[in-house]
C-alpha cells in the first residue's frame, strides 16, 4: 500500500481512531515503541541523553580509565547517529548533545597526543564519518570535518 493511500485513510478518521491505531502500533513491537517515545515525548528522550552523559562523566571520575572514557563518549555519539539513521530526525538539543560529547572526545584525544590510543578508535571514527554523511542540520558536516581534522592531527604525529 502506498503512503498516498494510507494518508487518505487517515484523513477520513477522527482523533480517537488515529490514537487507537498509534496505540496498537506502540504495543506491536519494541521498535515502534522506541520510535514513538522519541518522537512524541521529548522529556524522556532528553532524560536518556542526560543520564548517559552523567554516566560517562561519573565513569571518568571513578575509574580514571582513558580508554574506557573515550569508548563511552564515542559509543554515545555512535548510538545517537544510529538512532537518527534508523528512526529519522531528532530535536536540535539532541544533536547539540551529541556534538558536545564528540567535541570532548576529540579534545581529550588531542590532549593526550597518544597515537596508540587514537589507533584504538581510528576504525570506529572512520565508520562514524560514513554514518553521519546523510544527517542534516550541519551535524553530519561538522562531525565529518572534525574527523578529517583529527585524522590529520594524528597523521602528523606518526
Amino acid at each position: 500500500m502506498s503512503w498516498k493511500a494510507i494518508n487518505a485513510g487517515l484523513e477520513k478518521m477522527d482523533k480517537k481512531q488515529i490514537i487507537s491505531i498509534i496505540k496498537a502500533m506502540y504495543a506491536a513491537n519494541k521498535t515502534n515503541k522506541t520510535f514513538l517515545s522519541a518522537k512524541l515525548t521529548s522529556t524522556s528522550f532528553d532524560k536518556i541523553l542526560e543520564d548517559a552523559k552523567k554516566a560517562i562523566s561519573d565513569y571518568k571520575t571513578i575509574t580514571n580509565d582513558k580508554t574506557g572514557y573515550l569508548d563511552l563518549m564515542l559509543t554515545y555519539v555512535e548510538q545517537g547517529v544510529l538512532f537518527v539513521n534508523t528512526y529519522g530526525d531528532i530535536k536540535e538539543n539532541a544533536y547539540d548533545g551529541m556534538q558536545g560529547v564528540f567535541d570532548k572526545f576529540l579534545a581529550y584525544l588531542k590532549k593526550e597526543k597518544d597515537t596508540v590510543l587514537f589507533g584504538n578508535f581510528k576504525d570506529r571514527i572512520e565508520e562514524l564519518k560514513v554514518s553521519v554523511s546523510d544527517i542534516g542540520y550541519g551535524f553530519g558536516d561538522e562531525v565529518s570535518y572534525d574527523i578529517e581534522r583529527l585524522i590529520k592531527f594524528f597523521d602528523k604525529k606518526e
